[in-house]
């Protein structure tokens, strides 16, 4: 990829066999990452039916990403570039395919909730893989503490979405 340079950036960090370009693309996949799931979770809680307090959940966890956002691009400007701009196309085109699934998969009581977070927990599967394969990475003490703490909140999410999955399910006809 070709980025940016920030001629007035602070030194790298340091600590790592990667280049900073390298770090940089890990850096931007995850904020591809963050920004997806933000949408991702904003669109399934507008969806969401029956379930109230699982639409608190998702909206508190698309702020945890907004959040999550801010620290992926202090890391990647620390770089001396600029972030990307957009999110992963392929993962917001699969999550609106599911949202376009889920809307025509209406339960008899007339709600979605099931499908809806089944989708969502699709995602968060990949999000989750992504993560793991990013602390694969030679990434510096710095970075990798980052990419661990988001790896972390991915998989809380995941899990407490699953959680409401298998609610729902329960209670489909």
């Amino acid at each position: 990829m070709t980025y940016e340079r920030n001629p007035l950036a602070p030194a790298p960090l340091t600590g790592s066999a990667m280049d900073k370009e390298e770090i940089v693309d890990v850096l931007n996949d995850l904020l591809d990452i963050s920004r997806t799931r933000r949408s991702a979770f904003v669109a399934c809680a507008q969806d969401i039916q029956t379930l109230p307090e699982c639409k608190a959940v998702l909206l508190s966890s698309a702020q945890d990403c907004a959040k999550a956002e801010v620290k992926l691009v202090a890391m990647v400007r620390s770089f001396g570039f600029e972030p990307t701009r957009s999110g992963t196309p392929d993962s917001v085109q699969a999550r609106d395919v599911a949202r376009k699934n889920g809307r025509t998969d209406v339960n008899s009581d007339g709600s979605i909730d099931a499908t809806m977070l089944q989708a969502c927990e699709r995602g968060e599967d990949a999000a989750l893989a992504r993560c793991r394969q990013a602390l694969e990475e030679q990434l510096p003490t710095q970075v990798r503490d980052l990419v661990a703490q988001l790896c972390e909140t991915v998989k809380r999410d995941h899990d407490t979405i699953r959680g409401w999955r298998d609610a729902a399910c329960r209670h489909q006809p």
